[in-house]
């Protein structure tokens, strides 16, 4: 199904060539194609390096050079266009900036941030899959959530970058540069840490449920504008760590086990809603006075979560909550996810609910 960005540029392209041809003739088919041209340029930049890197391609058996450049704008477009997909996926640019890739042996660090852009230093290698891995764990670990990584468990956020970075190879299949980041990188982690294996199978869990951009990486993210200008912090470290826990435990809970649904730290003020008609009564009014009560606690953010059938009945909930003027929904999410695999994909939700300053709780 097409988007709505790719709807409304190809209405455009239309208007313009039919409207530059009725008026110009023949200069004007030649000026519309040119402008059409230039407009999916400029709105698809990523895709467009793979076009860069084709031409590249067709000259590299005359010189070497043309080989590099080509793999080079090939590196550069598939890391750009699986990061637009991670940032369309949390609603928020967790990886902001582009990438450079540059044909050199690293001095100080294998990548930063330069012009506005992820410079990743690799050394030559014939291996293509090998250099997508990584450049793309190198260019994760750069920018991922980069203001904010400071306050964040080093364990915790080196798991995270593991678990994005193969994610968006995945997103394109790259099963080649799959293994090469297993080898290269995680299983040597996990030699060295070996309780490092726990920490990314606990963020796979949660990345399953749609959580870990959705929740854990939006919270992450948010911890540099709530605790600058420090240069870290470590009661901060400690919560995020915890909070990956709670949202561990929740993805993992047995149907009859109790999980806690709320952190309540410094930088981390949250409360976790599922909704699930677990028999045939549903009472709405328990939602708003669980709301009430996260207010009246100074709970900053609630996630309302649900699947299947009760996507319908979260979305109540959350019409419900705005309306006693508790919390304001500022994004919500419907997308279809794994929950078992003998269920095969079913419709996930979650919608990120904010408190209303003015808002005062009433006793419940």
């Amino acid at each position: 199904m097409l988007s709505k960005k790719w709807i409304g540029i190809g209405l455009l392209i239309v208007l313009s060539f039919l409207g530059l041809v009725w008026y110009f003739g023949l200069y004007g088919f030649i000026v519309s194609l040119l402008s059409s041209l230039l407009l999916l340029i400029i709105t698809n930049l990523d895709r467009a390096g793979d076009v860069v890197a084709s031409f590249y391609k067709l000259g590299s058996k005359l010189n070497f050079w043309f080989e590099k450049n080509a793999v080079e704008k090939r590196l550069e477009s598939t890391i750009g266009i699986a990061s637009k997909k991670i940032n369309e996926e949390a609603g928020t640019e967790l990886l902001p900036h582009g990438v450079d890739i540059k044909w050199d042996v690293p001095q100080n660090r294998d990548a930063f941030l330069q012009r506005g852009k992820v410079v990743v230093c690799l050394e030559p290698s014939s291996n293509e899959e090998r250099n997508l891995a990584r450049a793309t764990m190198m260019f994760t670990e750069e920018d991922l959530i980069a203001p904010s990584q400071r306050f964040v468990n080093t364990s915790i956020m080196k798991a995270a970058c593991f678990v994005i970075t193969r994610k968006m190879l995945m997103a394109d299949r790259k099963l080649h540069a799959l293994k090469c980041l297993n080898k290269e990188f995680i299983e040597p982690e996990i030699e060295k840490k070996p309780e490092f294996r726990k920490y990314i199978s606990g963020l796979d869990n949660i990345d399953k449920q749609g959580y870990l951009t959705r929740i854990l990486l939006r919270e992450f993210g948010a911890l540099d504008a709530k605790l600058s200008p420090a240069l870290t912090d470590t009661r901060s470290r400690k919560e995020s760590k915890g909070f990956a826990r709670m949202l561990k435990e929740i993805v993992e809970k047995d149907t009859s086990a109790t999980v806690p649904l709320r952190f309540e730290g410094l930088g981390f003020r949250v409360a976790i809603m599922p909704v699930a008609r677990l028999d045939k009564s549903f009472d709405i009014d328990n939602f708003t006075k669980q709301a009430t009560r996260a207010l009246r606690d100074d709970i900053d953010t609630i996630y309302v979560l649900a699947r299947g059938a009760n996507v319908v009945l979260a979305k109540l909930v959350v019409s419900e909550i705005e309306k006693a003027r508790l919390y304001l929904k500022n994004i919500e999410w419907e997308y279809k996810s794994f929950f078992e695999r003998k269920m095969g994909q079913i419709q996930y939700y979650v919608a990120e609910m904010s408190r209303v300053p003015s808002a005062s709780p009433k006793a419940s």
